[in-house]
């Protein structure tokens, strides 16, 4: 194992503990197969929302996902269509061969990553943490504000998914409660 040669950072750790939870990773991930969402900025508004400064305002978001997208679009992106593609395989290429060059390519993807979201925390790091607003609303209110910003229509798919993503951060969310609150948003 790599030591980690990143300073910590409490979004950093709310990440790793969201990517290692297979319903908010999940969800994630569809979130960002289906509308192109960068999981990087899902899990920045849920931490915002849960732990951190709380809600996210909409012109602030605008201005954090124009200052990291060259970031994603470029580096990030690049990375992960090269992995993807490197697992459709190539017949001119042992397969063992393909999975060693995918894993490395694999964890400097993980790396891009985690500077995508000390990109990120700088700009709240002067905020006040955790907010009094914290909490599931907070989170719902955040993830619906970005999804607005892709301009992401509400939608029974969009919908489900930011709820399991909302389960993921508050395990102790039914389905239910958290589908609820995504509809006064």
């Amino acid at each position: 194992m790599q030591p980690d040669l990143y300073p910590p950072h409490a979004f950093r750790t709310f990440a790793q503990r969201l990517d290692q939870t297979p319903l908010s990773r999940d969800a994630a991930v569809k979130l960002q197969n289906l509308f192109r969402c960068d999981t990087n900025l899902v899990w920045f508004c849920c931490w915002c929302g849960a732990e951190g400064p709380g809600v996210l305002e909409t012109q602030f978001l605008a201005d954090l996902i124009e200052r990291v997208t060259g970031w994603n679009d470029d580096v990030v992106k690049h990375l992960r269509v090269t992995r993807w593609v490197l697992g459709r395989g190539f017949p001119e290429v042992d397969d063992d061969l393909l999975q060693t060059l995918a894993g490395q390519i694999q964890l400097v993807e993980s790396q891009a990553d985690e500077i995508e979201r000390l990109m990120l925390v700088k700009y709240v790091d002067e905020l006040q943490r955790p907010h009094a607003s914290c909490g599931p609303s907070t989170v719902a209110r955040n993830l619906s504000a970005y999804l607005r910003l892709l301009e992401i229509e509400n939608n029974d798919v969009a919908d489900d998914t930011v709820s399991r993503v909302l389960q993921g951060v508050f395990p102790e969310l039914s389905a239910q409660s958290a589908r609820s609150l995504l509809a006064f948003l």
